[in-house]
């Protein structure tokens, strides 16, 4: 698997707190999908302590070449159940999840959040960037005083489709 880091500055609106750094990353295949092959992706959260119980994304994509086919929980406990997601966006290029914590335990260092599938829809050798955003009730919350976080998302993971003979 090749990891790709996506770094997101987290800026809390309760006055007198701290500036805290949270990281946001993917892990994607290190092998090219064929055309009509699904892959997945994984999204992962170090939180720098700060104890997210949800969060409410975007993930953008190209919907000539990558449809989104399932969305996952993560498989640590703390995001394991399903997010929401709208189906009916599946195709669109901007898919919204939101979720929350599984449990109220403090969340550990790092974590997977979701496990996204998509389905490959373009020809060989098309590409699109996959990138995460905040949602519209504003990406991150953490947990001490349920403090919205909003997050810069500026990084993105680029998945390429493989030729026949790849």
């Amino acid at each position: 698997m090749t990891l790709t880091r996506m770094t997101a500055l987290i800026l809390t609106l309760m006055p007198g707190m701290a500036l805290a750094d949270a990281v946001l990353f993917f892990e994607s295949p290190q092998d090219l999908p064929l055309p009509g092959e699904s892959f997945e992706v994984s999204l992962y959260v170090t939180d720098g302590g700060e104890n997210v119980v949800s969060y409410a994304l975007e993930v953008h994509y190209d919907p000539k070449v990558l449809q989104v086919a399932q969305f996952s929980g993560g498989k640590d406990a703390v995001f394991s159940q399903a997010p929401l997601s709208d189906e009916s966006t599946y195709a669109s290029g901007v898919t919204p999840s939101t979720a929350l914590r599984a449990a109220p335990l403090a969340t550990p260092d790092t974590y997977q959040v979701a496990r996204i599938r998509f389905v490959v829809v373009g020809q060989s050798r098309a590409s699109s960037t996959i990138s995460i955003r905040p949602g519209e009730s504003g990406g991150l919350v953490e947990g001490k005083h349920y403090t919205l976080l909003p997050a810069q998302m500026p990084e993105a993971v680029q998945m390429r489709v493989a030729s026949p003979g790849r």
